[in-house]
């Protein structure tokens, strides 16, 4: 094999390692851009469920306070002051579901070695904490959906017919 022909089938072997590193980037992009609408859809997930627990509780409050003037029955007061419990323990497990991200987020950096590869303990951390700040957005929506219908019924309870 002359030299010729061996520069030619290193240019070709190069140009299939060039296609296939495009591949790789154009993957890689992909894989990035994925991953940051996943991380911007779980921060508004969390920003909802703060506000939505939040909002309720500060009207839940000012509600209770308009009708306290004194002749309230307290059976009543207890009764919205559980619905307003639920929506601050709420938003007490929507701020556990930001700092447990945001945990997650620091094993990441933490736990990179070489080549910006990350450790496999690092990663097993990492997801439980993702799973975990999934699971306490969810618990906040339903905390949130048990304060609600629970003054509905209240709410139904002493205004119904």
């Amino acid at each position: 094999m002359s030299d010729k022909e061996k520069l030619e089938e290193r240019m070709i072997a190069l140009e299939k390692w060039k296609g296939e590193l495009d591949i790789w980037k154009t993957k890689t992009e992909g894989q990035r851009a994925y991953e940051g609408l996943v991380h911007h859809a779980g921060q508004s997930a969390m920003r909802t469920a703060l506000i939505i627990n939040g909002g309720s509780a500060v009207a839940m409050l000012a509600f209770i306070g308009s009708l306290y003037n004194g002749t309230l029955d307290k059976s009543l007061l207890k009764a919205m002051a559980h619905s307003l419990l639920y929506n601050i323990i709420g938003v007490l497990v929507v701020g556990a579901a930001f700092g447990v991200i945001y945990l997650g987020y620091f094993l990441g950096l933490f736990g990179q070695e070489e080549e910006n590869k990350l450790s496999r303990r690092y990663s097993i951390c990492m997801d439980i904490c993702n799973y975990s700040s999934w699971i306490l957005v969810i618990a906040s929506y339903t905390l949130f959906l048990i304060g609600a219908v629970n003054a509905y019924l209240i709410f139904i309870g002493t205004c119904g017919p």
